[in-house]
């Protein structure tokens, strides 16, 4: 019996393990809320995004709450960075439009980034990295922009690691459950 090869990766493919490669050798370094600093000057994704981080207190640990993207999978809410606006004021508006997060207190400091990809139109995926900021949820609607588009569920930061297909923001939730 022959052994069959897997087929070769595509050209997306192969820039996003050639970025993840890189940026293993980028943990530990230290972003600003002013800028990318050394990610944008080492990895050069494609796109920059911001993510929000909504959490909320239990008695047994921080829940997360996650909402389906369109192609069914579980993230956080995320998206461009507005201009003339802080990436906080991003990560507010996105968790705003995206979860219902009426209300939150952002932590003053991003608490990391991953790579993600982001599917085209054309059903292309495409890499980009996000900067990720911590939001802790005081008060939730359920009339928000993308309330038809979107669920929202609240898990606990273990749960919601499991569900994620994003292996840096998998690693950013099993930190964040660890604080």
């Amino acid at each position: 019996m022959a052994v069959q090869m897997p087929p070769p990766k595509g050209p997306i493919a192969q820039r996003k393990e050639q970025l993840e490669q890189r940026l293993v050798t980028l943990r530990g370094v230290k972003t600003t809320t002013k800028g990318w600093g050394k990610l944008a000057a080492h990895a050069d994704p494609l796109y920059h995004q911001i993510g929000a981080l909504c959490w909320q207190p239990t008695p047994v640990g921080p829940q997360v709450l996650l909402v389906s993207a369109t192609s069914g999978r579980w993230i956080i809410p995320k998206g461009w960075a507005l201009p003339g606006k802080s990436p906080i004021d991003a990560a507010l508006a996105e968790a705003w439009e995206e979860a219902g997060v009426k209300k939150a207190k952002a932590q003053p400091r991003s608490i990391g980034h991953y790579m993600g990809t982001k599917r085209t139109l054309g059903g292309d995926e495409v890499l980009g990295a996000v900067q990720v900021y911590a939001l802790r949820v005081r008060k939730l609607l359920d009339d928000y922009p993308e309330a038809d588009r979107r669920q929202r569920q609240w898990f606990s930061a273990a749960e919601a690691a499991a569900l994620v297909d994003e292996d840096g923001l998998r690693d950013l939730l099993i930190a964040f459950a660890a604080t």
